[in-house]
């Protein structure tokens, strides 16, 4: 009889911790699911974000579009003439319009690429949930 006490005991204690058990699973795969899409989306908006800007400022060092912007105005190799007013002004302004124009292109490539990123995540979850015949089950489920 003493015995039978006892496992109830037991079973009693392991009622009592089996909430406590599946709450703290609970918090723990949430708190994992959160760190897991904090460091998918904003560390890789982070990395890609890195990559566009050191490949931008590499594209300035060739460019160079602030120092021509700041010497527009100027004569064309310090020749001041109006001939090397207009030769400078038409050339920096070229000079301008194409860097523009490629640094706008280098932002939307990276801006393509990130949100490639960013749908690479769902769609990898849809295609499994489709290859298992998973979606077909909850459309059933919400009928």
């Amino acid at each position: 009889m003493e015995e039978n006490k006892n496992q109830n005991n037991q079973y009693n204690s392991v009622k009592f911790l089996l909430p406590g058990i599946l709450i703290y699973l609970t918090t723990r795969f949430v708190y994992r699911l959160q760190e897991f899409l904090k460091h998918w989306y904003v560390g890789g908006f982070r990395i890609i974000s890195h990559w566009a800007i050191s490949f931008l400022e590499s594209l300035d060092k060739t460019f160079a579009l602030q120092v021509t912007l700041r010497y527009i105005f100027e004569p064309l190799y310090q020749d001041r003439t109006i001939l090397g007013y207009i030769l400078g002004f038409v050339f920096r302004s070229g000079r301008v319009v194409l860097a523009s124009i490629i640094y706008i292109l280098v932002i939307v490539v990276f801006l393509a690429v990130y949100l490639g990123w960013m749908l690479f995540l769902p769609y990898v979850l849809y295609r499994t949930a489709l290859s298992f015949n998973l979606l077909t089950n909850i459309s059933l489920w919400i009928r």
